[in-house]
């Protein structure tokens, strides 16, 4: 099984990387806001100056831009007083202080900004390097999507790839541990630790792509389970040959969905609700309608005893008697005449203790 880490399946490192990539952006703002502020507290003080010795506003503005920035044209106004050239003097000063300190705030933020994304590419590398036993997503669409967050739901380690840089930057987004690449490469499944993984699944709405990361991680590692998404049938064969260890369509699972909410709605509702949502039959798994009969042998006794003399083999979710259907309690329930279990097993034969006392009303 994949070593487990955290809620969101990621190491300390992984996490701390995630978290100073997020906050990045807001640091650098930080860093020049201040300096923005300054300045422009400074022009306006300025400005005001010279509007107290008498200038027209416009004029004021205008003098005080001309002379922060020394671009040398003529005074609006001639400068003959004592005072109005001491304010100039201050103005050209301060103006400069603001600039420089301006200047420096945006180059430390760039230049912080660049060396801190230097430091997250190394700290990506690193947790990349101490990830094992994890599982290797390629796409992050609708089923990456899921698939990640179910495997974060179990506390699972796991990587995804994505050439797109939107999709990347969600993934962070999101709190998972991207890498930014085209998986049907090589040096890209290499960096992600295929020789690690325990898991690759493909999920990408192509088939072509799909098959050929399929081939291109099977090449680099014998001993991964793949799992590849097939949107045609015909595909299936060729992911098998390619390498992969099971094929998944979307198409058919939907399928098989729809029909068993036609055929059983009260049961597939049922199914579906304590499942999770997950198809059963895809996963193996039997749902059966069983109507006992008026001289069964199981009458008379409860759920728990039923289950007991199963081995384990079937698991009662619900019995229908009359227009009810009971649910709770269900191993205490004492079995009468005219119920109908509704059970789950792990193949289509049923016990003989239960095949000899039920009626089938179809598998699900």
């Amino acid at each position: 099984m994949p070593q487990t880490h955290n809620s969101r399946g990621l190491s300390d490192a992984q996490i701390e990387a995630l978290r100073d990539t997020a906050s990045d952006g807001w640091r650098a703002i930080r860093m020049v806001l201040p300096a923005i502020w300054l300045f422009a507290l400074i022009i306006l003080g300025s400005t005001i100056g010279y509007i107290v010795l008498g200038w027209p506003a416009f004029d004021a503005l205008y003098m005080v831009v001309i002379s922060v920035f020394s671009v040398g044209y003529g005074e609006v106004h001639p400068v003959v007083t004592i005072t109005e050239r001491l304010w100039t003097m201050a103005v050209i000063f301060a103006g400069w202080i603001g600039v420089v300190i301006t200047l420096g705030g945006i180059t430390k933020a760039v230049t912080e900004g660049e060396l801190r994304r230097a430091t997250q590419s190394h700290r990506t590398r690193r947790a990349m390097d101490h990830l094992k036993q994890h599982v290797i997503i390629c796409g992050y669409g609708r089923m990456g999507q899921t698939l990640a967050r179910e495997l974060q739901r179990a506390h699972v380690s796991f990587v995804i790839i994505d050439r797109d840089e939107e999709r990347v930057a969600q993934i962070t987004t999101d709190g998972f541990l991207a890498y930014r690449g085209d998986a049907t490469e090589e040096s890209v499944l290499e960096s992600c630790g295929i020789e690690r993984a325990t898991f690759l699944a493909t999920v990408l709405p192509q088939d072509a792509l799909n098959v050929f990361i399929t081939l291109t991680a099977r090449n680099l590692s014998r001993s991964i389970k793949i799992f590849a998404r097939g949107e045609q049938p015909s595909t299936e064969r060729k992911l098998r040959q390619a390498g992969a260890d099971e094929v998944i369509s979307p198409a058919q699972i939907g399928a098989l969905r729809i029909a068993h909410a036609v055929v059983e709605p009260e049961i597939a509702a049922m199914v579906h609700h304590s499942a999770g949502g997950v198809d059963l039959s895809a996963l193996g798994v039997e749902v059966d309608e069983l109507y006992l009969h008026d001289n069964a042998g199981l009458l008379g006794q409860d759920v728990r005893a039923l289950h007991r003399q199963t081995s384990g083999e079937i698991m009662v979710l619900a019995v229908r008697r009359s227009t009810q259907l009971l649910r709770d309690a269900i191993d205490d329930l004492v079995l009468q005449r005219g119920d109908v279990l509704l059970v789950v097993s792990r193949s289509k034969q049923l016990p003989p203790i239960l095949a000899r006392d039920v009626d089938r009303a179809g598998l699900l």
